[in-house]
């Protein structure tokens, strides 16, 4: 029995057929978001531990002179300093827009926090709802890093 097709015809059929299998399977990896870094994990937490513990030196600190602002210039330069390198290595990143915006966002309240530190902290009171904001937004980022995490394949 002779195919209608031949030889050259089921290599054709054969042919296409790997490339739809090679093509569905290139879609399968197709990622919305960036890989985990371990990098920027780490720099992240280590940036909140900063901020967490300048919170708690404020909160014993207020109402002395050791609270104001200029004891604290070298702290906010670092706090941009590592903001900066995390947004660069952000940046460097594929896919890291939604990285890239809570960044900003933390960039955002540190500044507020500076602006008001340099007028004054008057009670621990006042910082308590911005210590809230920062925690909530270095906590979104870490939940985010640590999802990441959990989808590397071992």
């Amino acid at each position: 029995m002779n195919s209608k097709y031949g030889y050259s015809g089921k290599r054709n059929v054969f042919s296409i057929t790997v490339l739809f299998f090679i093509f569905l399977y290139s879609c399968s990896s197709v990622r919305l978001i960036q890989e985990y870094d371990e990098i920027t994990d780490q720099k992240l937490t280590a940036l909140q531990e900063k901020m967490a513990r300048f919170f708690v030196k404020m909160e014993r600190q207020i109402g002395f002179p050791e609270s104001k602002y200029e004891n604290y210039i070298e702290f906010y330069d670092d706090v941009k300093t590592e903001l900066n390198v995390l947004e660069v290595r952000s940046r460097a990143i594929p896919k890291s827009d939604i990285v890239q915006q809570q960044l900003k966002s933390v960039q955002s309240q540190i500044t507020n926090l500076e602006k008001l530190h340099k007028l004054g902290f008057n009670s621990y009171e006042e910082l308590i709802p911005i210590r809230n904001a920062l925690d909530n937004s270095f906590a979104a980022i870490i939940q985010l890093q640590m999802s990441l995490k959990s989808r590397i394949k071992l």
